[in-house]
């Protein structure tokens, strides 16, 4: 088990570029299939994409969000930015409000009865398109305040895929 203090910038690099870089890509697609099939009665294949949604979407609110390590492998994006400069992300984030990473929690991680109360409710259902959009700037704004030496081929590309990206961009419109 690796330590963040203990990596190497090469290191710190290499899981920016495959295992953040895996994360945001699989919740990107996986938001995309989830509006390609919007027309499709499969529920099996629309639970298959939202969970596929929420567990990259919850990984990736542990990075965001969390403010300390559950183990000491653990990555955060205190790691890479400065916390001062993390008030942006964790002051307005629909995410936080909306208890993304606890309704995570109870309707796909865990096994349990308060499942029983989500059954043909709202509660249930999830935002996925406001949820995309916050993953979305909370991304942008992290590429953009990594140090120059974090900044790969893939992150680049990342980059390029959540400006450019036509489907992403609507959902600023």
């Amino acid at each position: 088990m690796k330590e963040f203090d203990k990596l190497t910038i090469e290191e710190k690099k290499k899981f920016l570029e495959w295992t953040f870089y895996y994360e945001v890509t699989m919740l990107i697609y996986s938001y995309l299939k989830l509006i390609q099939i919007q027309i499709i009665n499969d529920n099996s294949e629309k639970n298959i994409a939202i969970e596929t949604f929420v567990l990259h979407g919850r990984n990736l609110f542990e990075f965001y969000f969390l403010k300390e390590r559950i183990k000491k492998d653990d990555a955060r994006i205190f790691d890479f930015i400065p916390i001062k400069n993390l008030n942006f992300i964790k002051d307005n984030s629909f995410l936080v409000e909306y208890e993304f990473k606890e309704k995570s929690n109870k309707q796909i991680a865990h096994l349990n009865y308060t499942r029983l109360e989500y059954e043909n409710t709202l509660k249930k259902s999830w935002d996925i398109n406001r949820i995309m959009k916050e993953f979305i700037l909370i991304t942008k704004y992290f590429i953009e305040e990594l140090s120059k030496e974090y900044k790969g081929e893939n992150i680049m590309f990342l980059k390029e895929l959540l400006n450019k990206n036509k489907y992403l961009n609507q959902l600023f419109v």
